[in-house]
């Protein structure tokens, strides 16, 4: 079975992230959706569908809540 969310964290080592997307985008699989802003690291979408929220998210391996993409799955993996 399926995600029906993906929730794509915008902070990492470190690093903070700026989202290349705004809500309602249409995302395909494998799309750049965010790049670093020290070292233009990229980040890519593991799904297709639509982006329905840019906001702070509880970030599993902190604990502190932080920006994150949050994609609803189309489940067409374009």
């Amino acid at each position: 079975m399926f995600t029906k969310y993906v929730y794509i964290p915008l902070f990492d080592n470190n690093e903070k992230y700026v989202s290349t997307l705004q809500i309602n985008d249409y995302v395909q699989m494998g799309q750049v959706v965010a790049k670093g802003n020290k070292t233009n690291t990229l980040i890519h979408s593991s799904i297709s569908g639509i982006v329905t929220s840019i906001d702070k998210k509880m970030y599993i391996n902190s604990g502190l809540k932080v920006n994150c993409i949050e994609i609803k799955n189309d489940y067409n993996n374009n």
